[in-house]
């Protein structure tokens, strides 16, 4: 009995190691595992990944936990990719505050009408500028300052007729 456990043992580590190096050498792989980025709240920034590939197909790429547009969202790989370097531009969001993000980067590779394969990335975006509320109200009153000017006009002068109007003397019937 003693003389099965190390066959045993060596069997179930043979058939823990052969599925593993089957999807490693079958499959798909992104890296690096984490990626930190600064992007302005009026810009953006890029990152590079690597795309390993031994399937041809798209592969969508999307965020999770971060409020943040990343571009581009489709990739198309081939079965001979292999350290493919992808650039991830991030666009910076007006609307948020500045500071640290954290959440994933997706990469979804589709085959056919199915997803073969998915792999998750972590990532920090930290935004930097002014952000928020308050940048968003003054980058709206800057594309519209014309229109405010005008309309600004326009008061000015119905508030001068008015005044005007009112001093105006009016000749009275009775000193014909």
């Amino acid at each position: 009995m003693w003389k099965s456990i190390p066959v045993a043992a060596l069997i179930i580590l043979v058939l823990l190691i052969i599925p593993a190096s089957a999807t490693a050498s079958a499959g798909f792989a992104v890296g690096p595992p984490h990626i930190e980025v600064e992007v302005p709240a009026d810009g953006n920034s890029t990152a590079i990944v690597y795309i390993t590939s031994k399937v041809d197909g798209d592969i969508v790429i999307g965020t999770e936990g971060i409020p943040f547009l990343v571009e581009p969202s489709i990739v198309q790989v081939s079965s001979t990719d292999e350290y493919r370097e992808i650039e991830l531009r991030f666009y910076g969001n007006g609307s948020m505050e500045a500071g640290k993000y954290s959440g994933n980067i997706t990469f979804l590779l589709y085959t056919s009408d199915t997803v073969a394969y998915g792999v998750k990335i972590d990532a920090d975006v930290t935004q930097t500028g002014h952000g928020g509320v308050v940048e968003h109200i003054i980058k709206t009153l800057q594309a519209n300052y014309v229109l405010i000017i005008v309309g600004c006009m326009v008061v000015i002068a119905l508030v001068v007729g008015i005044l005007i109007g009112r001093r105006t003397k009016r000749p009275t019937r009775s000193s014909k």
